[in-house]
């Protein structure tokens, strides 16, 4: 039986979420963090591991302009 991996191994990052733009304007958000691909989008290790967000959400959240080019904004969860 494989042994299942812990949230460290996988790059998952429980209490943190990263906001994104795609270079198409798709908006987005992962609890891991992502890296750029050179196709000019975003993705993670672990597949469908991202939601697309409503165009504009990010601009509402965060008052910022972000773009493909800016790093992800992360967003700490207090519990």
């Amino acid at each position: 039986m494989p042994r299942k991996k812990k949230n460290e191994e996988i790059n998952i990052h429980p209490n943190i979420t990263f906001y994104f733009i795609d270079s198409d304007g798709t908006e987005g958000c992962s609890n891991m963090k992502p890296y750029r691909h050179a196709m000019g989008f975003w993705m993670t290790d672990e597949p469908n591991n991202i939601v697309e967000l409503p165009k504009g959400t990010i601009l509402r959240l965060y008052n910022t302009n972000l773009t493909f080019n800016d790093e992800p904004i992360t967003e700490q969860i207090e519990r």
